[in-house]
């Protein structure tokens, strides 16, 4: 089974921004600042086993939701094979906290035959750089989550998407849910209310990026800038990265 790293560079900013608009707006860095440079790099060839001297097939790119289609062509082509184990590395666990995607997914997507055609982009339950992952994760590409978070630790993992609705369970759980049952559920405040049938059910667990060792390379490495959660001082990290990468642009 292969296994997939996926690496958002505002895991090493301090403090951690934890909310803004879905643009290329920076960071302001007289709030944000970069950790530094040498542990920026132990994390990279210890933690997440990232070598310059070998370096691991992948992608650098902007946005977060475009790692979603970069996995759905690698699909595609037949180089990642589904389902494939995701450390999600990141300030946030892009799982949808904060908008409506769960209901879009588990009531609508979750149905649809052609998992590989473009959802719905954009508002508060089409597919963005915040919830990506949870389409994935609808769609069966991925088989185990990792969360690698934040020193910080923000609670953004939404139990809507977890076993037993208990976030604390140790699994995703991916459910069909009858149409209008999450806005019933809203009136009653009880989940006893939702009619649904348990679709996939996975491995979840979060740790902090202190804590994390990757015990084996990546198959795959997908790392995003996310400028609008990094100020400018952090771009050095790219030409760091580069040499750590070999790039996959061109195929996908």
């Amino acid at each position: 089974m292969q296994k997939i790293l996926d690496l958002d560079l505002d895991i090493f900013v301090r403090p951690l921004k934890t909310f803004c608009k879905e643009n290329l707006m920076r960071a302001e860095s007289k709030f944000h600042k970069p950790m530094p440079e040498s542990e920026i790099i132990y994390a990279l060839d210890q933690r997440l086993a990232l070598s310059a001297t070998s370096p691991t097939p992948g992608t650098l790119t902007d946005l977060h939701k475009s790692v979603y289609y970069q996995w759905r062509d690698l699909i595609s082509t037949g180089e990642l094979k589904p389902p494939f184990e995701v450390i999600h590395v990141d300030g946030h666990a892009d799982l949808g906290m904060g908008d409506s995607s769960f209901i879009y997914l588990q009531e609508e997507w979750i149905y649809e035959a052609d998992k590989m055609k473009a959802p719905k982009e954009g508002g508060w339950s089409g597919l963005g750089c915040g919830n990506f992952l949870a389409f994935a994760i609808v769609n069966g590409w991925v088989s185990s989550l990792t969360y690698v978070c934040h020193e910080e630790a923000p609670d953004d993992v939404n139990r809507m998407f977890f076993k037993d609705w208990n976030k604390e369970s140790g699994f995703i759980q991916t459910k069909r849910v009858q149409k209008g049952d999450f806005e019933k559920a809203s009136y009653s405040l009880s989940e006893d209310s939702i009619r649904y049938e348990p679709d996939l059910t996975i491995p979840f667990r979060r740790l902090p990026l202190g804590e994390y060792m990757a015990e084996t390379a990546f198959d795959f490495a997908f790392v995003v800038r996310s400028p609008s959660y990094t100020p400018v001082e952090l771009d050095f990290v790219n030409d760091i990265i580069e040499k750590r990468i070999q790039s996959l642009t061109r195929r996908c």
